[in-house]
C-alpha cells in the first residue's frame, strides 16, 4: 500500500510540474544557426498554434517556388522531450550540422566537374542543380529546467498530441500537397524538377509527426488503389517514437494484407532502441496508473495501449545492430548507380537485408518483400537510450536509407522511367 501511495504521489507531482508555465513565449532566433531562405524555424505552442504564422507562410512559399524551378529536397525535423527552439538547443545544433553535411554531399559539382549526384539529377530531370531546405519545428518539449523536466513525461506526451493535431498539422500537409503536385507533374514531363520531402520525428516529436501523417497513410491503404503506396512525402522517419502501439495498429493490420510491387519504396521507417528506459517503463506505468481513472482494455488490446510503438513485438519487421570496432561509413553505396544502372535502382528492395557501413539491417521471418513499412528494433549501441538521435552510426544509417529511398523515387517517378515494366 505504501509503495502504491508513493507512485501516486510521484505521478501527481509530475502532472503538477507538467502544468507549470516555463518558456511559454516565442523564442527569438537572432544569432541562431537557421537562416532563411534556406532554413526555417517554425514554433508551436502547447495548444498546437503556430507562433509566427508569417514564418510558416514564407517557408511554404519558398518551397513552392523552389520546387517549380529546380530540384528541391525538404527536410523537416520535429524534436522531442527535453528540447525546444532555443538557439543553443543540442537538437537544433545537430540538425543544422546535419543539413550542412547533406548539402555538401549532394552538391558535388566543383571546379566545373559534376559529381555522381549532380550527373544523376541532370540525367533524370535535365537539371543537376539542387536546393536543400531545412525546417526545424520547435515546441515546448522542455517545459521546466533540468532536472525537474524529468517529471513532465506524461504532460509533454499530451502536449505533443495537441501539437500534432493543431496548425502544424495543416502546415506540414500543405508542404505534402506541393510534393504531390510536383510528383504528378514529373509523370507528365521528363524535364520537371524532382522534389523530395522527408519528415523526422524523435521521441514526442514522433507523436507530433505521426498525428500529421497517419490520416494520409490510412486513407491510401483503405482506398485499395493499385500501384505503389505514396505515403507522406518520400519518407517518414520516427526514432524512439513516444506513442502507443495502438495508434499504429490499423496501419500494421492493413499493410500486412497487401503484397507490393518492385517499384514500391519505403514510406515509413520506425527505429526503436532496447535501451530506451522512458518508453519501456514510463509508458506501461503511466497507462497502468491511468487505468485507475479510465478502465483499461481487458483483452488482447491492452498491450497495444500499454506499450510504445516499437516495444510491441508483433509490429516489428526488422532488427538492427552496430558492429563495434568498425569505423562509421559516411556513405555505403555508390551514387553513380543512379546514372549507370537505373534498372537496378528501380527494382531494389529496400526492406531486404543490407549492411549500411557498420550497421546491420536484417528483416525478421514475417517480413514482406518490398514492404513500405519498417519497424526496426536496435541494440543499445546504435541508439543510446531515449535521446540518442544524432549518434554517428544512426545518423549515417538514416542518411543512407533516405538517399536510397529518394533515389528510387527519383528513378521510378519520372515520365521516362527506366525499366518501368520490370519495376512493376
Amino acid at each position: 500500500m505504501k509503495f502504491f501511495l508513493k507512485i501516486v504521489a510521484a505521478l501527481s507531482i509530475s502532472l503538477f510540474l507538467s502544468s507549470c508555465a516555463y518558456r511559454t513565449d516565442y523564442i527569438k532566433q537572432e544569432g541562431g544557426r537557421f537562416h532563411e531562405p534556406k532554413d526555417f524555424v517554425v514554433q508551436v505552442d502547447d495548444d498546437g498554434k503556430i507562433w509566427d504564422k508569417q514564418a510558416a507562410e514564407r517557408a511554404v512559399d519558398t518551397i513552392r517556388s523552389s520546387a517549380k524551378s529546380k530540384n528541391t529536397i525538404v527536410l523537416v525535423f520535429v524534436h522531442g522531450w527535453h528540447h525546444n527552439a532555443d538557439i543553443d538547443d543540442s537538437n537544433a545544433i545537430k540538425f543544422s550540422e546535419s543539413l550542412a553535411k547533406t548539402r555538401s554531399t549532394l552538391d558535388d559539382a566543383s571546379n566545373g566537374d559534376a559529381g555522381p549526384y549532380t550527373r544523376s539529377r541532370k540525367s533524370l530531370t535535365g537539371d543537376g542543380s539542387l536546393n536543400v531546405i531545412g525546417i526545424y519545428v520547435g515546441w515546448r518539449g522542455r517545459s521546466l529546467p533540468m532536472p525537474l523536466d524529468f517529471g513532465t513525461f506524461w504532460g509533454r506526451k499530451l502536449a505533443a498530441e495537441r501539437v500534432g493535431q493543431g496548425e502544424l498539422n495543416e502546415f506540414l500537409k500543405s508542404i505534402n500537397e506541393i510534393y504531390r503536385d510536383r510528383a504528378k507533374a514529373r509523370l507528365e514531363s521528363s524535364r520537371t524538377p524532382f522534389m523530395g520531402l522527408v519528415t523526422f520525428g524523435h521521441s514526442f516529436g514522433g507523436q507530433v509527426v505521426f498525428k500529421t501523417v497517419v490520416e494520409t497513410i490510412e486513407t491510401e491503404l483503405k482506398s485499395n488503389k493499385t500501384g505503389p503506396l505514396q505515403g507522406f512525402g518520400d519518407l517518414t522517419v520516427l526514432v524512439n517514437p513516444a506513442l502507443e502501439a495502438a495508434q499504429y495498429d490499423d496501419i500494421h493490420q492493413m499493410a500486412s494484407l497487401r503484397s507490393y510491387e518492385k517499384s514500391q519504396a519505403p514510406i515509413m521507417l520506425v527505429i526503436s532502441s532496447q535501451g530506451d528506459w522512458a518508453r519501456k517503463w514510463l509508458f506501461p506505468l503511466g497507462r497502468l496508473l491511468g487505468s485507475t481513472v479510465k478502465r483499461k482494455p481487458e483483452d488482447e488490446r491492452w498491450p497495444l495501449w500499454g506499450k510504445a510503438l516499437g516495444e510491441y513485438t508483433p509490429h516489428r519487421t526488422h532488427v538492427m545492430s552496430v558492429r563495434l570496432g568498425e569505423p562509421v561509413t559516411e556513405q555505403s553505396f555508390d551514387p553513380a548507380e543512379y546514372e549507370r544502372s537505373p534498372c537496378t535502382v528501380a527494382q531494389r528492395d529496400l526492406s531486404a537485408a543490407r549492411t549500411f557501413g557498420n550497421v546491420k539491417f536484417t528483416p525478421l521471418d514475417a517480413h514482406t518483400a518490398y514492404s513500405p513499412f519498417i519497424v526496426a528494433y536496435t541494440d543499445n549501441d546504435l541508439v543510446i537510450g531515449h535521446s540518442g538521435v544524432f549518434e554517428d552510426s544512426l545518423r549515417s544509417f538514416i542518411n543512407d536509407y533516405v538517399a536510397l529511398t529518394q533515389g528510387k523515387k527519383m528513378v521510378v517517378g519520372g515520365k521516362n522511367v527506366p525499366c518501368k515494366d520490370s519495376a512493376d
